[in-house]
């Protein structure tokens, strides 16, 4: 039991508490390539809330048998936040992840990237709701505009592309085809004066 400090033959350094020779308690644990551990430790293992530093980036959260597991916040080199849920070291389970660009995507993630349904909010207003794959608007979904568009339908690729139903807030609404966020193939217009 008390505190102290070790250093190991391949180069890493621990200072910090010890409880029947095994790390334990609080410390800070470096390693010879600069990443570093600072938090709580039980039986030699990140255990507990503590901060992570490595070439993926700052992680501050909880811990589970050396892993990232738990509710934590994930700030990478470029600059995107990640706040929720981890599991085994991955993003997994409810989170948002906030872009340089002011994008917020929320939902269930997996893999560390969003699994089925989601939302992503863009910093113009727009706000889509749908269904994701591999990180991308793919399926079906809807897109509100913040001058009183709405789009809901088909998405491929991040755009509107497929079967949909595009409303206008002047009265004009189009259903049927889409390519490439434009209306293309077979479709109708329906006018607000009846046309």
């Amino acid at each position: 039991h008390g505190r102290g400090s070790i250093v190991w033959s391949d180069g890493r350094k621990y200072k910090g508490d010890f409880r029947h020779d095994y790390i334990s308690g609080q410390g800070n644990l470096i390693y010879p390539d600069g990443m570093s551990y600072e938090g709580e430790f039980q039986n030699g293992e990140a255990q507990g809330h503590g901060t992570l530093i490595n070439s993926t980036g700052i992680y501050v959260g909880a811990f589970k048998q050396g892993n990232r597991h738990g509710s934590g916040e994930m700030l990478f080199p470029d600059g995107t936040r990640y706040v929720g849920a981890f599991h085994k070291n991955r993003m997994e389970g409810e989170g948002q992840m906030y872009f340089n660009d002011g994008r917020i995507l929320s939902g269930v993630f997996h893999h560390g990237s969003l699994k089925e349904k989601g939302r992503l909010d863009f910093p113009d207003g727009r706000r889509y709701e749908g269904e994701f794959e591999s990180g991308k608007l793919q399926g079906q979904g809807s897109l509100k505009f913040p001058d009183g568009r709405n789009y809901i339908g088909d998405f491929r690729e991040n755009l509107m592309d497929g079967e949909g139903r595009f409303s206008f807030k002047d009265g004009r609404l189009y259903e049927g085809q889409l390519k490439k966020d434009l209306p293309q193939g077979k479709g109708r217009w329906r006018f607000a004066d009846g046309r």
